[in-house]
């Protein structure tokens, strides 16, 4: 997960919190102290890419180290520990409140994440997969711009706050519901187009979530789908390899900054591999960066054949 999905999520789990603060029974009961401490927990998985940008020596090492304070396991640690010092200074009342709060809004947090293709690392560091329920875009761009606008019109027009709240927790709700709905049909359909064996991945391709693509992982290939309002199939199958050259591309995985690459950066890597004399050259795109004019993510090796001099690039990870 790089900075921006990560800020994105936070952003988006601060706004919520905005909203639900607004809400006149909530604010009594848990007050501003209780509100900043959700904003915090929330923040907590940006101390990831805060610390990797000191500690990685290049974008490389920040992209291959594995996740923190992201990783639930970590997090409740780190809120644990917080809560047991607190616990020394204001009393065990106090930090078992300050405890809630930040685990409120770091749950919060993981949620979102959980939502979006990107998904959250609930395992780590015991199992490196991201968990991911795909119902909503990462970076959730449509429900940013929804709680915008209806926080900055609660704050400009006060007295609309009765119909406000209401209203705009309605449509969160339908444009949940509406992502929930779509990956549903989306999963059916994908499993009544081909029921051969291999795992099949689905994801919203847009915000407004009238576009999905499915992704069928099976052992040398994937097979991509696109999908309209609905569930209903708008284009057929699209069948590209997973590598074109296995044998050598599984003596590169013995290289740890392509195996973290491939295994864990990539959610569905193609790798294209050429040899000219003694060198050898690695492209590794998402699947869905195979299509376009200009291409997405990539990662570039190039070095000799015995496995030495190797020189690695990154193009559009920011």
């Amino acid at each position: 997960m790089i900075e921006r999905e990560i800020l994105l999520n936070s952003a988006t789990a601060i706004l919520l919190a905005c909203l639900l603060w607004h809400h006149g029974a909530i604010s009594r009961r848990y007050g501003r102290t209780g509100f900043l401490l959700v904003v915090i927990g929330s923040l907590i998985p940006l101390l990831d890419p805060a610390v990797y940008h000191v500690l990685a020596e290049d974008r490389i090492d920040f992209l291959t180290r594995p996740p923190r304070f992201a990783a639930p396991m970590f997090g409740v640690l780190l809120i644990v520990s917080v809560g047991v010092l607190a616990a020394f200074v204001t009393g065990a009342r106090r930090a078992a409140q300050l405890a809630l709060g930040l685990t409120a809004g770091y749950a919060l947090y993981t949620l979102l994440a959980l939502l979006t293709p990107v998904g959250a690392p609930l395992m780590a560091p015991l199992w490196a997969r991201r968990v991911a329920l795909a119902l909503l875009p990462a970076g959730h761009p449509a429900i940013l711009l929804l709680l915008f606008a209806a926080l900055l019109s609660m704050e400009c027009a006060p007295r609309w706050k009765r119909w406000l709240w209401p209203s705009s927790t309605a449509l969160l709700v339908l444009y949940g519901l509406a992502g929930g709905a779509h990956y549903g049909l989306v999963t059916h359909r994908a499993a009544v187009l081909d029921s051969r064996s291999g795992h099949t991945w689905v994801y919203p391709e847009n915000i407004w979530l009238t576009r999905w693509q499915s992704v069928r992982t099976s052992g040398e290939q994937y097979e991509l789908r696109h999908y309209g309002l609905g569930g209903a199939a708008i284009s057929e199958p699209e069948v590209l390899p997973r590598w074109n050259d296995e044998a050598l591309f599984l003596k590169l995985l013995g290289d740890p900054v392509v195996f973290r690459f491939y295994f864990h950066v990539f959610r569905h890597p193609v790798v294209r591999l050429d040899t000219s004399g003694t060198q050898i050259t690695l492209l590794m795109q998402e699947l869905t960066d195979q299509l376009p004019l200009v291409p997405g993510r990539t990662f570039y090796l190039e070095g000799d054949l015995s496995g030495r001099n190797r020189f690695y690039q990154l193009q559009r990870f920011h």
